[in-house]
């Protein structure tokens, strides 16, 4: 590899790195919808649908584009594990902190087979094992899916058990 070629490479996780953060930070959008799921809050974009699963020891569920092309799914709990942490950086092309609803989050993109995989794990303090950690993940092709994936999770509010 050469090192224009790292160069390059290095700048553009950088500047995917920089319009997660942003993204994170952007309020939701006008055109969604609030919905309720076991463990909180969620905002979709209009044009979504949010599909919960049963889970044995955690609460998974997806989040589908109404074109099947974007798939955000999610697993919440204390069972579901931190996914993406800086521990694991050395998976992902890149890995940024942040805050989501006051909790401590990470994101991260690995590339495996030719596929890009956005990831976000938003943290906990231990004090609701049922709500947090929310792990969120999802294939993404291009600008628009990462907007909507950010979008999707930046606006995830923990609920308390019901």
């Amino acid at each position: 590899m050469t090192r224009r070629r790292i160069v390059r490479d290095a700048e553009r996780a950088a500047a995917g790195a920089a319009l997660v953060a942003v993204l994170l930070s952007w309020p939701a959008s006008a055109m969604s919808q609030r919905t309720t799921i076991r463990t909180g809050t969620i905002s979709v974009p209009d044009g979504f649908a949010v599909h919960e699963r049963r889970g044995t020891d955690s609460y998974p569920g997806m989040i589908v584009r109404a074109d099947s092309a974007l798939v955000v799914e999610y697993d919440i709990g204390a069972m579901a594990g931190a996914r993406v942490h800086p521990s694991r950086r050395g998976e992902y092309a890149w890995l940024v902190e942040h805050e989501v609803a006051g909790h401590r989050a990470y994101t991260g993109l690995s590339s495996k087979h030719g596929r890009r995989r956005i990831s976000t794990t938003i943290l906990g303090d231990g004090t609701d094992p049922w709500t947090l950690p929310a792990n969120f993940s999802a294939d993404v092709r291009d600008e628009r899916d990462v907007t909507q994936f950010t979008l999707i999770v930046a606006s995830y509010r923990p609920g308390r058990r019901r």
